[in-house]
């Protein structure tokens, strides 16, 4: 399993003290890492508090205390830490919090052994709405109901075979959230791609693209390439989000030769746009060079625009100096 290891793998049968004590020793850890910033409002610290909620519930506490198995807290924080100094997808983070939902399910059954607000709406035709007054919005837009979510997938689908375009996409952008397979991915690009040669000049498109490129189930050798490429097009819009991922390909190396002076370059123009991750970018640069009295005012002016990787950042190397 990935976030929980038996213990009779890392204790002999008769450490059962120390077994226990880092056992609550974890669990006291991974609820801290859980609640150390709280911004009202941020996506991820919305997403701390639902899996804190779940780690804190008898599904959760019964299972873990009662079980041959020990949380993995080291994994789960690395993982947790490549969500939050990404570009803060949420798909990401809810599919670890599903793994590790779905590792509690294995162990109770016996088995052996996988930066905004949310905008809670409750039809489709609120978030529908919603979307065509802020196509930003898609991964704001919280509709629980599996009834209604199936209503907005038929109607985007036919806005999709009618020639919609702005449905089209939204179409595109479910198919690639709700992707559970290669096949899936790949469907998602074919027709993102025969839309894109009929119209050129669609950035949100551009982006769905890029997106769809980079999803986990993508895995073909032009990947990076392609990933580069998409976000390049989306870019000359001057599109501040698009700028501050084509800065994260020169910075990472992705589909491009690494330039992080370039990287910066282009965060900046980003970050004059208020982009707050392309400020954190700024701040993470100047932190891996030891430069930390430049590093400080970007991660400040991107802390207060609420990103809670700045504030984890200013808390881990300057509060706690």
């Amino acid at each position: 399993m990935k976030y929980f290891v038996n213990y009779t793998q890392v204790f002999g049968k008769d450490e059962s003290t120390k077994r226990e004590s880092l056992r609550l020793q974890s669990y006291n850890m991974l609820i801290h890492f859980l609640t150390r910033k709280q911004i009202e409002g941020n996506v991820i610290c919305y997403e701390f508090n639902k899996m804190k909620a779940y780690f804190e519930s008898k599904d959760f506490t019964n299972i873990y205390f009662l079980s041959p198995y020990i949380f993995n807290q080291t994994q789960f924080v690395k993982d947790m830490m490549e969500v939050i100094t990404s570009s803060g997808e949420t798909n990401r983070f809810n599919k670890i919090f599903e793994t590790a939902k779905e590792e509690i399910k294995m162990i109770s059954t016996g088995r052996s052994f996988q930066s905004a607000q949310y905008i809670k709406v409750d039809s489709a035709d609120e978030y529908l709405a919603k979307y065509m007054d802020n196509p930003h919005s898609i991964n704001q837009l919280d509709l629980e109901d599996p009834h209604e979510r199936e209503v907005v997938m038929a109607n985007v689908m036919d806005g999709y075979l009618s020639g919609n375009e702005i449905l089209s996409v939204l179409y595109f952008k479910l198919l690639i959230k709700y992707a559970a397979s290669e096949a899936d991915i790949k469907k998602v690009i074919r027709l993102a791609e025969e839309l894109a040669s009929k119209n050129n000049n669609d950035l949100d498109l551009f982006t769905t693209l890029a997106k769809a490129y980079n999803n986990q189930y993508y895995q073909e050798k032009d990947k990076n390439e392609k990933v580069f490429y998409w976000y390049q097009k989306a870019s000359c819009f001057n599109d501040p989000d698009s700028l501050y991922m084509l800065g994260l390909c020169y910075f990472l190396g992705i589909g491009a030769l690494k330039d992080r002076l370039k990287a910066v370059s282009i965060w900046k123009e980003a970050a004059q746009m208020n982009n707050s991750d392309a400020a954190s970018g700024i701040g993470v640069y100047y932190l891996s060079i030891g430069d930390k009295t430049q590093a400080k005012p970007w991660l400040v002016k991107s802390a207060a625009k609420g990103d809670y990787k700045a504030l984890l950042l200013l808390d881990t190397d300057f509060d706690r100096k």
